[in-house]
């Protein structure tokens, strides 16, 4: 099996080597080169656009994933500061005289905060200030600390159960998944693109054979015409009509010959990222158009597409958040209850050296637990973000229904159309086989100058048409199959590719 890896930092690399090719991917300038379906997808994987930009899509929704989880980092603070206050000396009607001071502080604090799973709050960390002064002509010294200490705030209503990291966290990790299902939807229509694509090729070659035909039997018509003017057997118009018809001919070759480029060019716009390298390689497709019964069950299809629609399992996805959302909103109609708490060891003496003497033997101890209540008076902020919280969550879900519906009807559709066009192919593949023979024997019968030249031409034309028309339907056939595994969301498993996701 081969194995597709979406890369975070890249797109799409196909893990096994072409057995018909030695891994070759790009052509040579000027060659031809037979290719099957199979070849055109992988190829596909590989170098589309579309699936190189929804590639990166995943990459930043992984960034943005990546980033979310930032929110419990823990974050280092510290300071340090140094101040010099000088007070003059005076007079004040109430307290008489007082006199001037000096002092200087020297202060530093260094700590780490982080949240918590719960939503709450912690902070480690260490302070320490040192004073020394003068008041008048009395010196003075005083320090302080505090260290280790921890301090915790933990919600008991409000952002208790979900809080906004948490909610961002999961929000992202949902886009993280639609972006995977986004992409696996894309390699779904590329491969959907490049099937319809080579078949239209497929059929514009054959459409060429049907002209060479019809050209052919103009041209022999035209010189057994010029073979019996010559004898005195026919009259020169119908040599004239015969040649009209053979440069008709020639002009409906030339026709299909230039559909076959274009079909090409469509082929490579859907399968590659560097057309000037394939644009003078010739494709010729190495898979034919199929006329083989498929066996086409609604039911079938539509579990199929309940457990490989990547756009359908997206919208699942996004249901899921709004619930999500919705949820976060109901928290924010609670009213905010913390509970704090706070333990450490302090000190405080003359001298620094003392203070550390302090801490170290545990003289001073402290801790505190604590209640803090916020209720808003109208809550009205909080309140009309529930109901549209509650309004989306709603609108996507219809919108979840709505697409599932779509689906069956894609599916009730591609199915019909599909066993409508096998019908197709059986008829026109009648009308071609009796307008055939109706041709060999007219042509049999104008040999024996008992039909006209004019009748035989119309023959020949109604042939062409013929075998057009079954070549239509076996690409009309072909296509719905295309479209009905592309609405299943089937089409990868029809390469049998695994998609495997790198964590």
């Amino acid at each position: 099996m081969i194995r597709i890896r979406a890369i975070a930092c890249s797109f799409l690399v196909v893990t096994s080597v072409f057995s018909a090719r030695g891994g070759e991917v790009g052509p040579a300038a000027g060659a031809t080169r037979s290719m099957t379906m199979k070849e055109c997808v992988l190829i596909a994987l590989q170098q589309a656009f579309d699936l190189q930009i929804s590639a990166m899509s995943r990459s930043i929704a992984e960034s943005q994933a990546r980033a979310a989880t930032g929110a419990y980092d823990p974050q280092l603070t510290a300071s340090v500061g140094f101040s010099d206050t000088t007070t003059p000396g005076g007079f004040d009607t109430m307290s008489g005289i007082f006199i001037d001071s000096q002092s200087d502080n020297i202060r530093a604090s260094v700590g780490v905060t982080g949240l918590l799973p719960t939503g709450g709050s912690v902070t480690v960390g260490a302070s320490v200030s040192d004073t020394e002064g003068t008041t008048g002509p009395f010196p003075f010294s005083n320090a302080s600390g505090q260290g280790p200490f921890i301090e915790i705030r933990q919600p008991l209503l409000e952002n208790f159960l979900i809080d906004d990291a948490r909610l961002n966290i999961k929000v992202s990790r949902q886009n993280l998944q639609i972006s995977i299902y986004d992409l696996q939807q894309a390699m779904l229509a590329t491969i959907n693109r490049v099937e319809e694509s080579y078949y239209d090729l497929v059929a514009a070659r054959e459409n060429v054979r049907v002209q060479e035909s019809a050209l052919q039997l103009a041209e022999e018509l035209w010189k057994d015409n010029q073979k019996r003017v010559a004898l005195g057997a026919s009259a020169p118009l119908e040599e004239a009509e015969a040649r009209a018809q053979a440069a008709t001919s020639r002009a409906a070759l030339l026709s299909t010959q230039r559909f076959v480029r274009a079909a090409e060019n469509a082929l490579k716009g859907v399968m590659v990222d560097d057309y000037a390298q394939w644009r003078q390689l010739t494709i010729l497709p190495g898979s034919s158009l199929s006329n083989d019964p498929a066996a086409l069950d609604f039911n079938t299809s539509w579990t199929l597409a309940q457990q490989g629609r990547p756009d359908l399992l997206a919208l699942q996805v996004q249901v899921d958040q709004q619930q999500l959302i919705l949820k976060r909103r109901s928290n924010e109609l609670l009213p905010q209850l913390d509970l704090t708490a706070s333990a450490g060891l302090s000190g405080q003496a003359r001298e620094l050296n003392e203070v550390y003497d302090q801490i170290r033997d545990r003289d001073a101890p402290f801790y505190s637990v604590g209640l803090s209540l916020s209720l808003p008076l109208t809550n009205r902020r909080e309140r009309e973000n529930h109901r549209a919280a509650a309004a989306q969550a709603e609108q996507v879900r219809l919108r979840f229904r709505q697409f599932r519906q779509n689906v069956m009807i894609q599916i009730d559709d591609a199915i019909s159309e599909a066993r409508t066009n096998y019908e197709r192919v059986g008829a026109t593949r009648e009308a071609r086989e009796f307008a055939e023979q109706a041709l060999t024997n007219e042509r049999a019968k104008l040999a024996r100058g008992a039909s006209t030249n004019f009748v035989v031409l119309q023959l020949q034309r109604n042939l062409t048409v013929a075998r057009s028309d079954e070549i239509q339907s076996l690409t009309d056939y072909n296509k719905s199959l295309v479209r009905l595994r592309f609405a299943e969301g089937s089409n990868l498993e029809t390469y049998q590719i695994d998609l495997t996701q790198e964590d």
